[in-house]
């Protein structure tokens, strides 16, 4: 896994939108959200889950939080990005205790905005939810790991190098700074 944002963006930039060579995986974890009031009815508590949508994996929920207006959710999520550039992950706050379940509030990470960030991740955070509710909030956090495209895994018939023998392809001098 590489952790290092130089690395991922060299491989993303590489990358052509539907290429399978840059993946990673984005943790994302929701804290709590805030604010969650019907505009129609300020008495009304809904009884919100969190629903994670990318483009190449089926959806993941929270589990429901029922009638409340301020959910603490503490759940973590793991997606697989194929695609850098193009994909993202749209978070919907959906409200379960209705017939039709209606979307309270959404937002959405794109993953290419989170390569840009300091160490690939946003910390813990306020995120405004677009929606019926005009100070909804969603606070989370998301990281971005980087994994090996496949160019860099050992070729076909290639053996990995004997432990403790040090050759040009495993082993790398440290430069002096």
């Amino acid at each position: 896994v590489i952790d290092d944002s130089s690395t991922v963006k060299t491989a993303a930039k590489h990358a052509k939108p539907n290429d399978d060579s840059a993946k990673g995986l984005v943790h994302i974890y929701i804290d709590s959200c805030s604010g969650l009031f019907n505009q129609r009815d300020p008495t009304y508590k809904p009884s919100p889950m969190v629903r994670l949508i990318s483009n190449h994996e089926k959806s993941q929920q929270s589990w429901p939080k029922y009638y409340t207006n301020d959910p603490i959710i503490e759940q973590g999520f793991v997606m697989l990005i194929r695609a850098p550039y193009t994909d993202e992950i749209k978070i919907d706050v959906i409200d379960t205790a209705s017939k039709k379940d209606d979307v309270i509030g959404t937002c959405t990470i794109r993953i290419w905005s989170l390569i840009e960030q300091p160490g690939m991740e946003y910390t813990l955070q306020p995120w405004l939810l677009k929606g019926n509710s005009p100070d909804a909030k969603i606070v989370m956090s998301a990281s971005l790991r980087g994994l090996l495209p496949p160019q860099c895994s050992p070729r076909k018939g290639q053996r990995p190098p004997e432990e403790g023998v040090k050759t040009t392809e495993s082993f790398s001098a440290p430069t002096s700074g």
